[in-house]
Formats: structure tokens, C-alpha cells, sequence
């Protein structure tokens, strides 16, 4: 072979090699993959634009998220048990066997009800007849309580008993022994456009005993209360300050609370109010009078336990004088039904009377609203 012809055949070689590494031909040998560090997620290579449709539909689906369980009939406002049947429970067996509302209870507390029985426009009583019969072991005795057994409905508000001891036989307080049962009654007033009423039998966790599961039995067809936590107020600082309080009519909004005074009534009027819906009146002391305030409470979420917080609405507006907070005036006088010492759920809604002591004059006062951060309100009698 010449040498050009040589030359030409190496030359021939040499790009028939280059070619086969550049195409990574059979044969080719690849470099080997870096052993990555033991405990090291590895990393997706990035989607590029060129999805197929199935990929693409994929990508865009929600998280899917498990279904709730079912909760027990009664375990909840949302689910309560039927009103009709017998239920047992931790301690008790219990069953409504009577429920009246509006003109029903109205009629059956006219003969059966106290003396002093006082029919309030836009409120409707309530009366269950219920059955307990007790089959707790741990102790021989048992009595359902004031705070215990109560009503609600969708304003998230427990409504306590307010007649003392009637109709009769009332079941609150009556001593139930281990294998013993008792009927009896309770009375509760409500808003008449409350729907959604459940007999709460929330027992007492104070009693130094192991705490219950509270137990709920719905007092109409169908009647179910959400009980999702509302969102917690944003305050505003209206009222905050005792110097400019907030003007009659306003809404103040605390921490836990908005609060808004709806009416307000001084002097002969209130004592006449007080006299005529259910009020306990008595002369106030030298130098002042009465005062009612019709006010809206809202509270988001309770102080405590996020379960629900008591109060007395006698306590939660107080006179405001000479730069201090005045002590509620309990014990002279009475507001108007309805009045009460009540329990809100979270997002508990609940317009009512309040009484305070205001000094004679018709001078304008300011009123301290005194749940969660205090607020102040001026009112001219």
C-alpha cells in the first residue's frame, strides 16, 4: 500500500471512531452515576412545558383529604339523639317524655307554673317533662343541677331553668338513688324565633369526680346546631378609652366580645318595667335610680376552655364614676325578663336587660362594659 493510500485509511479510522462516541453507539461505556450521600431525598428532575394531558391533569388534582367519622347521635349539638327514646348514658338513662314551646307551655304554666307567671313579647317558654333513672355504681346518689341541664338552639346560648321549684315535680336538685328513676320537669324561656332547640346535658367537671361526656337530645324534627369555632374578633378601640366612650347605639369589640346597647331606661319608667315583665324592684338608695340597659352581646371565643364561658348579665355593664369602675349593684333591683345567668358557646348570641345604679340628675353617665377588655359607653337618661 502507498503511503498516501495509508494516510487516506488512518484518516478513515480516526472519524469512524469520533462518530461512534458522539452517537453513543453499542458499545459506548458510560460514566458511572455518583453514589449519592445515605439519607439524601433525590431530586426530581424538572417538568418541562411539553406535559402529556395525562400528566398535565394530574398535577392540577387537590389533595385529597379523609372523611370524617360519623359522630354518635348525642355526642354533639351538631348530631343530637332523638327526642323520643330511651338513651343510656354514662350514669343515667334518660329519655324526653313531654315538650311543650310557645302557647303550649304558656297554657300549661298558667295552671301549673308559679303566681307570678309574666308573658314577655318575643320570647317563648319552654317546658320538657323528662325521665331519669340512675345506674351509677360509684355512689348511691345523684342529682342533675341548675348549670347541668339546660336549652339551646342555633343563637349558641344555654338557657337555664327559671321558675324554682315548679311545674312540679321540678327534677333539678331531687336527690336519684343507684336503681332509682324519677319524671320531673324543667322550664327554660328562648328567643320565639330560636330554631333548632336541643336539651345540654353537660355535667358539672368541678365535682371532683371523673369527668362525663355531655349528652344532647333534640327538641324539634331535625334539629342540628354547627358547632365550628368562629373566627376571633378583631378589637377596635372605639370605647377604649373612658374620656371619648363610644356614643349609645355603637358597637364596642374587645378581645372575645362585641357589645351593643340597644335601649336604655331610668327612673319611674324602669321601676314600672321592672314591676310589670318579671323584675325584682326596690326603692335604690338615696341619690340614685335605676337604670335598664337592653343591650346585644357576641362572644367569639370563650375565656377558658374554648368550650363555652358563664356569666351573669347583671355583672357585665357597671357604672363608671369618678374615674373608676364602680361594683355591680346585685341585690337592688332586678332586670326585666329576660335576664339571666346564662352560658354562651363560641359565637353565642343573646340580647337581654341589665341593671345599674345611675346617680339622679339626668346627667350623662358612662356605662363600663366589663367582659374581656373593658369598654366604656356614654348614655344620657
Amino acid at each position: 500500500m502507498s503511503k498516501s493510500s495509508l494516510r487516506l485509511f488512518i484518516i478513515f479510522i480516526v472519524i469512524l471512531l469520533t462518530v461512534s462516541q458522539a452517537c453513543n453507539l453499542p458499545g459506548s461505556v458510560q460514566a458511572p452515576e455518583e453514589p449519592r450521600p445515605e439519607g439524601e431525598e433525590q431530586v426530581a428532575p424538572a417538568e418541562s412545558d411539553n406535559q402529556s394531558p395525562t400528566q398535565a391533569i394530574t398535577a392540577e388534582q387537590p389533595e385529597s383529604t379523609p372523611t370524617e367519622a360519623a359522630t354518635t347521635p348525642g355526642s354533639s349539638r351538631s348530631n343530637p339523639a332523638s327526642g323520643s327514646e330511651l338513651h343510656t348514658i354514662e350514669g343515667w338513662e334518660i329519655q324526653v317524655k313531654e315538650n311543650l314551646r310557645g302557647e303550649a307551655a304558656w297554657e300549661f304554666l298558667q295552671k301549673e307554673g308559679p303566681s307570678n307567671l309574666v308573658n314577655i313579647p318575643g320570647w317563648d317558654y319552654v317546658v320538657v317533662k323528662l325521665y331519669f333513672h340512675n345506674t351509677f355504681t360509684e355512689k348511691d346518689v345523684q342529682s342533675p343541677s341548675l348549670k347541668e341541664l339546660t336549652v339551646t338552639g342555633d343563637r349558641k346560648v344555654l338557657y337555664q331553668d327559671n321558675f324554682w321549684g315548679s311545674p312540679a315535680p321540678e327534677i333539678l336538685y331531687e336527690d336519684i338513688y343507684t336503681g332509682e328513676s324519677m319524671e320531673g320537669w324543667i322550664d327554660a324561656l328562648v328567643p320565639a324565633d330560636e330554631k333548632n332547640l336541643i336539651l345540654a346535658f353537660e355535667r358539672d367537671q368541678n365535682t371532683g369526680e371523673p369527668p362525663r361526656s355531655p349528652f344532647y337530645i333534640a327538641l324539634e324534627p331535625g334539629a342540628s346546631v354547627d358547632t365550628v369555632l368562629p373566627a376571633p374578633f378583631t378589637p377596635i378601640d372605639l370605647g377604649k378609652n373612658p374620656d371619648s366612650p363610644a356614643p349609645l347605639g355603637s358597637t364596642v369589640v374587645n378581645d372575645r366580645w362585641e357589645a351593643s346597647i340597644l335601649e336604655v331606661v331610668h327612673g319611674e319608667q324602669a321601676n314600672a318595667l321592672m314591676e310589670s315583665q318579671g323584675g325584682m324592684y326596690s326603692d335604690p338608695p338615696e341619690g340614685f335610680e335605676h337604670l335598664l340597659i337592653r343591650s346585644r352581646l357576641h362572644l367569639s371565643i370563650p375565656e377558658d376552655d374554648g368550650k363555652k364561658e358563664c356569666t351573669d348579665t347583671q355583672t357585665m355593664f357597671t357604672l363608671y364614676k369618678d374615674g373608676n369602675v364602680q361594683e355591680p349593684n346585685m341585690g337592688t333591683g332586678q332586670p326585666p325578663l329576660p335576664w339571666n345567668y346564662l352560658c354562651f358557646y363560641p359565637g353565642g348570641i343573646y340580647e337581654g336587660w341589665s341593671h345599674v345604679l345611675i346617680p339622679v340628675g339626668g346627667d350623662p353617665v358612662i356605662i363600663a362594659f366589663t367582659k374581656g377588655e373593658t369598654r366604656y359607653l356614654a348614655i344620657s337618661p
